[in-house]
């Protein structure tokens, strides 16, 4: 393939140069190139014969619109005999072409006989010319030097075709390393020893960690909810319009997109679950179809000579795709219940998401009023016990953030290779498997449990705050009295404070959805094109046993039949015996002799579905 590459890299350089109409010698210089290439890739050729022709043909070709683009040359040179002499050779080398045309594809013929049809009437314009311009100069000239004016092509000046295009190998395979190909390619147990240590980490982290930690902030949300904070504080110390803190919320769920980001989530969710289940269901399908048939060929053959064994790996995916079945069930109850969520909120969401006009009108005003003392100390106590609260959890946002970012650099494999090539040293020979780095696998894991320690004080530490929170609201009620406007006003604020928390909930839960929906195509994926793997490998083991079954029944005919001289006496018998009705052929059954099963001519055998019996 080496010549044969180098080939079409020079006539595409020699396309390029037709498309740019570069001089006609440089054309000339590039075919001569294009026609040598394929005149040493001829030369090379041994097998094929249609191989050889085609490069034959191309050789001549390209040799032929050399000197073609060569006459040109001269023509623009008032070189008039070189140029019939160069057109002489085009026509010669195109006529050879077309001799081995006949093996090639109709496009190259059709493109030679436009390059020899354009060359012959180039050729008789020029002989033509030269025969009536020129006539009493050749007579005279082929007077004195008896020969004509138009040389011998051997005569004419060689002129070097232009190669553009050359073989470089390498540098790593010309001058080659310790580095051998392929010799960072990790073994299959090395990178199955790395995928158990990622998923066990994830399951350890994103599941338990990460959740535990999350948890802590509705349990917070959950608390001041029923605390009815901050909205109370807020409708005391602002009476009319909206809060700072409100207005702050309302801006940052316009700035995600409320609720049409999530109603888009819910497309996306539906969407991608849709795709799962017709990849679950496609793979039943394959299993049905193979039950189907195992059940259809066994009343077929009979359960006597339709012995099949169950096949483990088909029972192990049937069992696989009950527990996706379940996973997709309890996905789609999970959706259900977040999706209950949104219709429960939606309104409030979209009013935060909305004018701020329509938000103010929403929102009831209260009478200013003065506080007292013992109310405004009581506020501040709640104030600060509050931003106590907001302080603990930035602090957990970005210890989350410092495990995710802890969990993205966590490689473990340079460590595994190191002790599978320990292992290797210690006991050559002996084959590595995953439970050589089980002990490694929860080393590493174990970095991790100090993060435990850090959740459980955590915990302990907002359940104080929570507490705290709780004997300065009750402070607060105590130091002031009710009043029923305030108290709409704040039940108002609370209300759109927990649409807002409820909103960056269901955010979550949604995108959530959206990865596992998304990863769990790839197992889904997987299980299908085992499924099919092991289906087409029950069939061909369906259709050996058929074949078995049938070549064993056409044993079982030969052995039973007759020996030949029995058959003989039964064949001249049935000679005797006058034929039965409109039967066609010699033979007759015989109540006496048994029943002999023989081959047919045709050496074919009955098919039940394909073959019906006829009488008469």
């Amino acid at each position: 393939m080496h010549i044969e590459n180098l080939t079409m890299l020079e006539n595409c350089m020699l396309a390029q140069a037709g498309e740019n109409s570069l001089k006609d010698i440089t054309i000339a210089r590039l075919s001569i190139g294009v026609s040598e290439f394929y005149n040493v890739a001829y030369t090379h050729a041994l097998k094929s014969q249609n191989i050889i022709h085609h490069l034959h043909l191309k050789s001549q070709h390209f040799h032929s619109a050399s000197q073609f683009r060569l006459s040109q040359n001269h023509l623009a040179n008032s070189q008039y005999g070189d140029e019939v002499a160069r057109l002489r050779d085009a026509l010669n080398s195109a006529t050879k072409a077309l001799q081995v045309a006949r093996a090639c594809q109709n496009a190259v013929i059709e493109d030679l006989q436009g390059l020899q049809w354009t060359v012959k009437k180039t050729l008789e314009r020029a002989e033509r010319d030269n025969d009536l311009i020129y006539l009493c100069i050749l007579l005279l000239y082929s007077r004195l030097t008896n020969q004509g004016s138009v040389p011998n092509i051997r005569d004419l000046t060689p002129v070097k075709g232009a190669v553009t295009v050359k073989s470089v190998v390498p540098p790593a395979l010309e001058n080659p390393t310790t580095q051998y190909l392929f010799g960072r390619l990790v073994p299959w147990n090395i990178v199955k020893a790395v995928q158990i240590y990622n998923d066990r980490r994830e399951n350890v982290v994103a599941r338990d960690i990460i959740s535990s930690w999350e948890s802590l902030f509705l349990v917070a949300n959950k608390k001041l909810d029923e605390l009815n904070l901050p909205g109370s504080i807020q409708a005391l110390e602002l009476p009319v319009g909206l809060p700072p803190l409100l207005i702050s919320r309302a801006a940052q769920v316009q700035e995600i997109g409320g609720v049409d980001k999530l109603d888009e989530a819910v497309q996306s969710i539906d969407r991608l679950r849709t795709e799962d289940i017709e990849i679950w269901n496609e793979a039943m399908m394959i299993l049905a179809d193979e039950k189907t048939e195992n059940i259809n060929l066994e009343k077929q053959y009979g359960t006597d000579r339709w012995k099949r064994a169950n096949n483990e790996e088909l029972t192990r995916l049937v069992a696989k795709s009950t527990e996706y079945k379940k996973m997709l069930e309890d996905a789609g109850d999970s959706d259900e219940l977040v999706r209950s969520r949104l219709a429960e909120w939606e309104d409030l969401i979209a009013l935060l998401g909305g004018e701020l006009s329509d938000l103010e009108a929403f929102v009831p005003n209260s009478k200013k009023s003065k506080l007292s003392y013992q109310t405004e100390k009581a506020v501040r106590r709640v104030r600060d016990v509050m931003n106590e609260l907001s302080r603990l959890e930035a602090k957990r946002r970005r210890d989350i953030e410092n495990v995710k970012r802890r969990m993205d650099g966590d490689n473990i494999m340079p460590e595994i290779l190191l002790q599978s090539k320990e292992l290797q040293r210690q006991n050559p020979g002996e084959v590595i498997d995953t439970a050589h780095f089980e002990d490694l696998i929860t080393l590493h894991l174990n970095r991790y449990q100090p993060l435990y320690k850090e959740i459980k004080q955590d915990t302990q530490t907002q359940e104080s705050i929570l507490q705290k929170i709780t004997d300065a609201n009750n402070e607060f009620l105590e130091s002031r009295q009710s009043d029923p406007q305030e108290k709409n006003r704040q039940d108002t604020l609370q209300k759109l404070e927990t649409a807002f928390l409820k909103f960056k909930e269901l955010l979550s839960n949604f995108s959530q959805g959206l990865v596992f929906y998304s990863n769990f195509a790839k197992p889904l994926i997987s299980f299908r094109d085992e499924v099919r793997r092991i289906v087409n490998q029950r069939h061909y083991e369906a259709l050996k046993l058929i074949q078995k079954i049938q070549g064993s029944v056409i044993d079982d005919d030969d052995d039973d039949e007759q020996p030949k001289e029995e058959y003989d006496t039964d064949r001249q018998n049935s000679r005797n015996t006058k034929p039965f009705g409109n039967c066609v052929g010699n033979d007759t059954w015989n109540p006496s002799a048994p029943i002999k099963f023989r081959r047919s001519s045709g050496g074919g055998v009955f098919d039940p579905d394909k073959h019906k019996i006829r009488f008469g």
